[in-house]
């Protein structure tokens, strides 16, 4: 049992993309569990409540991180709309599931109801998500050495390497090194301003990379990609492309 707490620890340590969503799985489910919110605690004995909150907090995160996924490279106002079809179909899934747990639960009444309180709580975490970036600045620190060297500090020592290019992911941005990829908590902003002494560039809203790391470029279906070292394929956004094409990583329309 040590071990495997060791283990899960060292996991956790290298895989904040992992530890934060099951680390507050773990505390809005024990919180919900014992004062048994939405009348839980008189409807529900305390091993039965534990599970269903459980399981609806544990739902209610891996919807809105897959969500959060597929939305990430979209503009910010995708992701506030789309928390309208997402509490549609949480509050269906809520509602599939009272109806099996609790006897009084009735039809659409309950639903609306159920619907109202998914969609006032998902608008109330997404304002303050954005007033908490807004109150907490995230200060980038002045590195004494190489800007390279201060953002592979962030990684896991197993994944420090020849920096290849980025990828913002929500809150969470994906390094790729020469050694594999790792996720940090981290705005492509910040860490596009710490490297602003390298040769670096911004080629899309979501995509940064080294220029060293460009094996080729290519035209698909009418858009820029540029191929990595690394093997994967990066968009080139209509707005960078006049950049990209001064880096000399993609031909001038001018010169064709």
């Amino acid at each position: 049992m040590t071990a495997f707490l060791t283990r899960l620890i060292a996991t956790l340590k290298d895989r904040p993309a992992l530890a934060f969503p099951l680390g507050l799985w773990v505390l809005i489910t024990a919180t919900a569990a014992i004062t048994g919110p939405f009348q839980t605690f008189d409807l529900l004995a305390p091993f039965p409540r534990l599970i269903y909150w459980g399981f609806v907090v544990g739902l209610s995160i891996g919807l809105s991180l897959w969500q959060m996924h597929l939305l990430a490279a979209r503009p910010a106002i995708w992701r506030v709309l789309g928390w309208l079809p997402f509490s549609v179909v949480f509050a269906g899934l809520l509602q599939a599931l009272n109806l099996a747990v609790f006897p009084h639960w009735r039809g659409w009444p309950d639903y609306l109801w159920l619907l109202g309180v998914v969609v006032a709580i998902s608008y109330l975490v997404e304002l303050a998500d954005k007033l908490l970036i807004l109150l907490v600045p995230r200060p980038v620190e002045a590195a004494s050495h190489d800007p390279v060297t201060a953002l592979m500090e962030r990684l896991p020592p197993e994944k420090r390497g020849r920096l290849i290019r980025m990828e913002a992911k929500d809150h969470y941005l994906s390094v790729v090194t020469a050694a594999g990829e790792a996720l940090i908590l981290m705005r492509m902003a910040d860490a596009e301003a710490l490297l602003a002494g390298t040769d670096g560039i911004r080629v899309h809203r979501s995509h940064w990379v080294m220029p060293a790391e460009v094996t080729g470029h290519l035209r698909r279906e009418g858009r820029d990609v540029l191929l990595m070292s690394d093997g994967s394929e990066v968009p080139v956004s209509r707005g960078a492309r006049p950049d990209v094409e001064r880096s000399g990583l993609i031909p001038s329309r001018a010169a064709r």
